[in-house]
């Protein structure tokens, strides 16, 4: 799997689950905010409170589980990530208005 294709993956996975907040998952997000009220939201975005720190976080996670030592696949990866996140996430914002 090359670096475009797990990060739009994980980019359109975190898209849906921070900002189209299926009704299945309100019982998580309810946790996240009960979190945020004692940790900030330093841990909980990565988590799932921002879709552009979610795709980074998980892309990172997943390519270091892909592929250990190679240290420019994981920046790559995570970096085309967050861009994805946040393109995606400007489209979806267009289309719900």
């Amino acid at each position: 799997m090359n670096e475009l294709e797990l990060a739009s993956r994980v980019a359109v996975a975190a898209l849906v689950w921070a900002e189209v907040r299926p009704v299945w998952l309100s019982p998580w997000y309810i946790f996240l905010l009960w979190i945020e009220g004692y940790v900030g939201d330093t841990f909980t975005k990565p988590i799932g409170g921002c879709t552009m720190c979610t795709a980074g976080f998980w892309t990172l996670a997943i390519s270091i589980y892909l592929d250990p030592p190679n240290v420019v696949f994981h920046v790559t990866s995570a970096s085309i990530a967050i861009l994805l996140g946040a393109i995606i996430t400007k489209v979806f914002q267009w289309t719900q208005q």
